[in-house]
């Protein structure tokens, strides 16, 4: 999905309550509060926001998002008023009606940006994560020695209830954000320090 699929769905999304006899209520649309666009749509009792703006989940996933929300009757916002008794609409006190989210599934600094789904973008994160783990100076330090396998028999033994432990089986390493890993028969274990 690109930029102007999403355009074509916020135009949608107006039209569908100009379609049930929505208008435009231009009084209160001045000024942003960040948003990409938005447009402010009343039937005489209600005011309708529909919002495009963009939005970041977690560390790694970012998009756009449309929204469509009712304007609380605490907010005192009139309908139809003119431009000099309108009052601001907050984006973030409205009723959500509807929420759509587009994640960015591109690259980063990509010219042109694709959107999908929340699967995607989680696809996406875990290719990004793969290919960062396998730069050059974020790989497994390997600290397989005969002092290192002293100390992991022991805690395989305690972890695994065993009393024979193969040491030829056993490798120990570094991760690059520090966690240390005993391997035993193809099963890792991370060491904890309270296990240390």
């Amino acid at each position: 999905m690109t930029y102007a699929d999403i355009n074509k769905v916020f135009t949608a999304e107006v039209n569908k309550y100009l379609e049930r006899g929505y208008h435009f209520n231009t009084a209160t649309m001045r000024g942003s509060q960040g948003e990409i666009a938005h447009i402010d749509l009343t039937d005489g009792a209600e005011v309708v926001r529909v919002l495009l703006r963009t939005f970041t989940e977690g560390w790694d996933k970012q998009g756009v998002e449309l929204i469509a929300g009712r304007v609380l009757e605490k907010e005192h916002v009139s309908p139809d008023a003119d431009e000099n008794h309108a009052d601001t609409i907050w984006n973030d006190r409205l009723e959500q009606i509807s929420i759509q989210r587009y994640y960015e599934v591109n690259g980063y600094g990509d010219y042109k940006k694709f959107y999908g789904t929340a699967a995607d973008a989680e696809t996406v994160s875990k290719v990004r994560m793969r290919r960062y783990a396998q730069r050059p100076d974020r790989r497994n330090k390997d600290m397989t020695n005969a002092k290192t396998i002293k100390i992991a028999v022991p805690f395989i033994r305690r972890k695994l209830g065993i009393k024979n432990v193969d040491k030829s089986r056993i490798e120990v390493f570094r991760t690059p954000d520090y966690r240390y890993i005993i391997s035993y028969r193809g099963t890792g274990y991370q060491l904890n320090r309270k296990e240390d």
